[in-house]
């Protein structure tokens, strides 16, 4: 849980009635007691088709990444409840551009771009169903190359 809270990469997904994929960039995951839901921090600027969508299909996905290793883990459920964020937490998603600058650092300028909105925000409280994590394989050289 520390590493999905952790994550500078949040995506969260969603789908229309007739399955037709819709992605948006959350700001934040907080895990909740127990471990069986976490709560997603999604811009409210952003998050009209998402808001639709939960409300067409109650479905929702979380994917979190870590960029330098492409760690991600994924979760996937059912949306119990969808409120407006309080300004208690808004400390929490501003949290989420200083770890997404300092993931992208390499990209030089982009980093210092405040085009990232990280408030107002919707909170979806997702009860995971599914995880799924994902770590890429190191590449399994052979110790010795055959001579020709």
């Amino acid at each position: 849980m520390a590493y999905l809270e952790a994550a500078a990469s949040i995506l969260v997904g969603t789908s229309t009635a007739e399955l037709q994929p819709e992605v948006v960039r959350g700001v934040a995951v907080r895990a909740l007691p127990g471990g069986e839901r976490v709560q997603v921090f999604v811009p409210a600027a952003l998050a009209q088709r998402t808001l639709a969508n939960v409300a067409a299909t109650s479905r929702l996905a979380v994917t979190t990444a870590g960029v330098p290793t492409y760690n991600t883990i994924q979760l996937k459920g059912r949306v119990a409840a969808v409120r407006d964020a309080t300004d208690a937490e808004r400390d929490l998603a501003a949290t989420y551009r200083h770890g997404f600058a300092a993931e992208f650092a390499w990209a030089g300028a982009i980093v210092g771009q405040r085009a990232v909105g990280v408030w107002p925000c919707k909170v979806f409280e997702l009860a995971i169903e599914m995880i799924y994590i994902e770590a890429p394989a190191p590449l399994d050289f052979p110790a010795e190359r055959p001579r020709p």
